[in-house]
């Protein structure tokens, strides 16, 4: 009798523990979907709080001139890479790697470039890519050939190329200008991979500065645009957003519909995007998708 009152007991003991912890898992399962549901009405919420409307801010580029030099004999010629022509006259670079770690900039297999251009060589202030030391660079996009003219009145530059520098990341660029009027090189450098878009259909080319992202920073776009004879650059688009913290955010440049996509994550990783376009120094919302719909 005591054996039987004590399975009795046992089996009364495994019910109630089965109850209660179906109970629990009953209660949790609602609490769980409230959260997830919140959370996505909230990521909602910033995306419907999104701008219009922004301006951007532009300000003139600094750019240097290019001075002439040539390299030292200790320099190891690797290549020349050819940057097309410039008023009939071929543009070229001369890739080198230096002999003597000394004198590099600090960072393994950088090298060492030299612009050609109608007789004369300009030293590249900033060292180069460590990709140029391969034997076929045009297999590898170290290099942007951009020829874009762009004039006005009797001012006239070309927003030629770009070189991608030594760096402990990819693509930051040297972009090389050309002033046909003064017959000088000037350069100046930027994160990103350059698209050449008449974005808002205007005849007026902007350059789209696509920052792809690295470590802790999330894409985002600039715009390069010639105005009454001088060469601006806008902030970053996401500047102007003002996205809470709490959210990650991206901006890309979609080139086949010409339009910009900001991105917006939460912990959860689900994804909004608000649409924009470019029209005259402005960004103008014109809808929004969830990431990855047809």
């Amino acid at each position: 009798m005591k054996l039987h009152l004590i399975l009795l007991l046992f089996l009364a003991f495994l019910l109630l523990i089965t109850s209660c912890g179906t109970s629990d898992i009953q209660l949790i399962e609602p609490v769980q979907t409230d959260r997830e549901e919140g959370e996505a009405m909230a990521l909602q919420r910033v995306i419907e709080s999104l701008p219009d409307s922004v301006e951007l801010s532009f300000t003139p580029i600094q750019a240097r001139i290019l001075e002439e030099g040539r390299p030292k004999k200790r320099l190891e010629l690797i290549q020349v890479v050819s940057l097309g022509s410039v008023g009939g006259e071929n543009v070229s670079i001369q890739v080198y790697k230096e002999s003597d770690e000394s004198k590099t900039c600090g960072l393994q297999d950088e090298t060492i470039s030299f612009l050609n251009h109608k007789g004369h060589t300009y030293r590249i202030q900033e060292c180069t890519s460590s990709n140029f030391t391969y034997e076929d660079a045009k297999k590898n996009i170290h290099y942007f050939i951009l020829d874009q003219a762009y004039e006005y009145e009797s001012r006239k530059q070309i927003f030629h190329a770009g070189l991608e520098l030594a760096a402990n990341g990819p693509n930051r660029i040297l972009y090389l200008l050309y002033d046909v009027t003064e017959s000088k090189w000037f350069s100046f450098e930027d994160w990103g991979i350059p698209y050449l878009q008449d974005l808002d259909k205007s005849g007026d080319i902007e350059i789209v500065n696509q920052f792809p992202g690295q470590h802790m920073s999330w894409p985002d776009v600039t715009i390069y645009r010639w105005h009454e004879g001088v060469f601006e650059r806008s902030n970053l688009f996401k500047e102007s957003l003002q996205i809470p913290i709490e959210y990650i955010s991206a901006i890309t440049y979609n080139q086949d519909e010409m339009v910009f996509e900001v991105t917006v994550m939460n912990q959860n990783l689900n994804q909004l995007a608000a649409v924009y376009r470019y029209e005259k120094g402005n960004f103008i919302r014109v809808g929004k998708r969830i990431i990855g719909e047809d």
